[in-house]
């Protein structure tokens, strides 16, 4: 018995035609491309594995910073977590990606922060209270790299937690280069005669105020790098120098990062 229908055996017969032009290279409609975009960058690769996942395969994201972060002789994370060597309020540094933020309100109204961070191989939370808050806040943000400088707490059935005095972001390698290498030009200048070094018992850092984010960022550089050389701000408002407790290591990069901040005649040596 014939059961297919003259309508069905025409269907049939129509896609008989369509897979035979196929087969003979006809084009049945056009030919869709693909636009050529470019890779994405290892950053911005490392960005959507994390946003999609939390997690990195690629690789970390500290490390399109592991030049400036190894300048600053930081620790690893896990060397921190784990080490049975740190002491209760041991002064730290570490480096790494910040991947949380979480912002507290105390009982006396004012604010802090909770931020995890991370590097390569571990994670450590770490606690701004409210005067490293105040100074710090514009850098406590998701995916931000940054050295944090404090002192562990260490605490029965607890992780380590670090209690922080100081944070520096990080340059991302390319540009931490222009900072740190001298230019070709330098390279080829002859070799000068060496002059005994000056040595220098103060610094003075000229800011348009106390407040403002030039001084914080000045500070925030000299809690980090610590040394003999006594800080003077000199406070333009009020037209009054500023004798601070603290002393800086005024190494030749450290000079410059504070001239990128303040401007060559706002920073003076004597």
């Amino acid at each position: 018995i014939d059961t297919v229908t003259a309508k069905q055996r025409s269907n049939l017969e129509g896609q008989l035609d369509i897979f035979s032009m196929a087969e003979a290279g006809d084009s049945i409609g056009e030919k869709f491309e693909f636009p050529d975009i470019p890779e994405f960058s290892l950053k911005e690769l490392l960005m959507l594995e994390h946003e999609a996942s939390e997690m990195y395969f690629s690789g970390h994201m500290i490390d399109n910073y592991s030049k400036h972060r190894d300048s600053l002789s930081t620790r690893p994370i896990y060397e921190v977590i784990t080490s049975e060597n740190i002491a209760d309020r041991e002064q730290i540094k570490i480096a790494g990606i910040i991947s949380s933020v979480t912002h507290k309100t105390t009982r006396k109204d004012e604010k802090m922060a909770f931020i995890t961070l991370e590097d390569r191989y571990g994670e450590i939370e770490c606690i701004a209270f409210a005067g490293a808050f105040a100074k710090f806040s514009h850098m406590l943000r998701r995916e931000n790299a940054v050295a944090v400088m404090g002192n562990i707490s260490l605490r029965e059935d607890e992780p380590p937690k670090l209690l922080i005095s100081g944070i520096v972001e990080l340059l991302e390698n390319s540009e931490y280069e222009k900072t740190a290498q001298p230019t070709e030009a330098r390279k080829a200048e002859p070799p000068k005669e060496k002059e005994a070094p000056k040595v220098y018992s103060k610094i003075f850092l000229r800011v348009p105020d106390m407040t403002g984010e030039k001084y914080k960022k000045a500070y925030n550089l000299a809690t980090i790098f610590d040394g003999s050389i006594a800080l003077i701000f000199y406070d333009t408002s009020s037209g009054k120098y500023i004798s601070t407790n603290m002393g800086i290591d005024a190494t030749n990069y450290v000079i410059r990062e504070l001239v990128a901040i303040l401007g060559e005649d706002n920073v003076v040596l004597k």
